[in-house]
């Protein structure tokens, strides 16, 4: 009776199969490698296959733009760039981190009060101060709920 292959398959079965086991050391180091290279390539094409490489080539004004904001949202610059690829295509905004949101948010409301004091102590003419606090409040509005979105 054949004894049972404890092994399964892998490195074992493929020494057993190509029938190095009992020869020399070099043999079956010499096989082991082959095998390791062979399960590397499978490797390889595996992924090539499921996953896909771009190269992108920037100027560089452009590539300080995305540096610029990739930093902004805490990511690296691939990784941004892939978040804004897919959320250009699925029409989704790109989430700024945490601290930049705060900024953003501090800076839009000392923006207000700084107009909204104008505006009290006359330095600022009513209908103008009224256009101004009312474009502040429309910023204000359509960027909130922009950072509050999850990150992608």
């Amino acid at each position: 009776m054949k004894e049972k292959n404890r092994y399964g398959s892998g490195l074992y079965a493929y020494l057993e199969a190509s029938g190095v086991l009992n020869g020399s050391t070099e043999a079956i180091t010499s096989a082991r490698k082959t095998y390791l290279n062979e399960c590397k390539r499978r490797s390889i094409q595996s992924k090539r296959k499921r996953e896909h490489n771009f190269s992108v080539w920037f100027t560089d004004a452009e590539l300080k733009v995305v540096t610029e904001m990739a930093s902004l949202c805490n990511l690296s610059k691939t990784r941004f760039i892939k978040q804004a690829a897919l959320a250009q295509a699925q029409r989704k905004p790109i989430s700024f981190s945490c601290e930049s949101a705060n900024e953003v948010k501090v800076a839009l409301f000392l923006q207000y009060t700084i107009i909204q004091e104008l505006f009290d102590r006359g330095q600022i003419p009513y209908e103008i101060g009224i256009v101004l606090l009312q474009n502040v409040e429309s910023i204000e509005r359509k960027c909130i709920p922009l950072f509050n979105q999850p990150k992608l």
